[in-house]
């Protein structure tokens, strides 16, 4: 894996700096924006070659699964689908980019082999129970088919984990 990341690496740099002797001109971008600079970050940091798995048996299974998986459930496997509800409205996507939390709503997060919900610290009993209901139902609709099915994970804002 840290191959693939040293590769990697290498291949962005050499098209980053081959963009930029092209066009010397173009201040906004050294990187062709063609290419999905945040697809590739996103790959690099994440389970396939990502430095968060240790075993190599693990990786293995990963990379398998990735590359045998529809597109949409490995891009999935990259960035997160994310959702938020909120008690005034029904869900809404939320770009896996944002990292502030907001404390006022439930955010449902699919990464294909682990779902989470986190539930903001300003929400009342009664909108936090039916929120994390339409969460969870949303986590459900996505992996009805999944094997081995996803782990669910349930986080609240300002209680230890």
């Amino acid at each position: 894996a840290s191959e693939a990341r040293k590769d990697l690496d290498t291949t962005v740099y050499r098209i980053s700096k081959e963009y930029r002797q092209l066009f010397p001109d173009s201040p906004k971008y050294d990187f062709p924006p063609t290419l999905a600079l945040k697809k590739l970050h996103n790959f690099r940091r994440g389970i396939i070659i990502g430095p968060n798995i240790q075993s190599i048996d693990d990786m293995a299974i990963l990379r398998d699964l990735f590359l045998r998986l529809p597109l949409d459930d490995s891009i999935c496997m990259l960035a997160p689908v994310m959702r938020s509800f909120r008690s005034n409205e029904g869900g809404r996507d939320v770009p896996p980019d944002t990292l502030a939390l907001l404390d006022d709503c439930v955010i449902a997060a699919d990464n294909h082999d682990s779902m989470f919900i986190w539930r903001g610290k300003q929400l009342s009993s009664h909108d936090d129970d039916l929120l994390e209901t339409n969460g969870t139902e949303w986590l459900r609709a996505r992996s009805p088919n999944r094997f081995p099915a996803p782990t669910l994970h349930e986080f609240s804002e300002g209680v230890p984990s």
